[in-house]
């Protein structure tokens, strides 16, 4: 099977990565093959059950509003082409409340950032980036429009400042590269910006020609061009 797993426990489970519509289809085909129902679980929890004439597109449908908690977890294995109503306004209902809560949670996910971030730059405010070409970082730094542009930008600062602090403890740029790098990230995964990081230091910092070395000796252990 491509998206469904057959697991020890005699549980059908959705693959991790797959398209839900997909794992519907191939449920639906395993039950024309078996002659019987074919019950799975997604990987939202909710437990799909289909027969060979079930409709995914459905199906799919009502195993979104499982997902967002507008009906319970099972879903199939014939829903009911047209919504009713009262369910069409409950759906809005919820889908509002799911909006409204994650806006709050986002609110507060970004307070707690920058929070971190401000008690970082506090715990830096001693040691100024040692630029080459400043006048460049301040075109990046106008270039930067938008929001993930200004936080990638501040990263590579704090990258580069706590690089200088190990400098000078007497620690190699190269052995300190990735931990230095994890910790300017703080909320970011590392791998979302380490190129760019390393591209806008490369050409304005006193260790950005050795930092870029190292990233590129990295990419080729990897395999990878740039």
């Amino acid at each position: 099977m491509k998206y469904l797993w057959d697991y020890p426990d005699g549980i059908l489970r959705a693959k991790p990565g797959c398209e839900d519509i997909d794992s519907i289809k191939e449920a639906i085909s395993l039950a024309t093959e078996r002659g019987a129902a074919v019950t799975y679980h997604s990987g939202s929890d909710a437990v799909v059950t289909v027969h060979r004439d079930s409709n995914p597109e459905l199906i799919h449908r009502d195993l979104w509003r499982a997902i967002r908690g507008q009906i319970g977890k099972d879903v199939g294995p014939y829903p009911a082409r047209n919504l009713s109503i009262q369910e069409r306004k409950n759906d809005t209902r919820i889908k509002a409340a799911n909006l409204k809560d994650w806006r709050e949670r986002e609110v507060a996910r970004e307070a707690e950032n920058r929070a971190r971030r401000d008690a970082f730059e506090a715990k830096l405010a001693g040691v100024p980036i040692e630029l080459v070409d400043p006048a460049w970082w301040d075109e990046l730094d106008s270039m930067a429009t938008d929001a993930n542009d200004k936080e990638l930008l501040a990263i590579a600062g704090l990258w580069a400042r706590l690089l200088q602090l190990k400098i000078a403890n007497g620690e190699k740029l190269e052995e300190v590269a990735k931990a230095t790098l994890v910790e300017a990230c703080m909320n970011r995964d590392a791998r979302d910006v380490a190129k760019d990081a390393v591209a806008a230091l490369s050409l304005c910092w006193k260790y950005g020609e050795q930092l870029e070395r190292w990233w590129n000796s990295l990419q080729t252990r990897k395999g990878t061009t740039q």
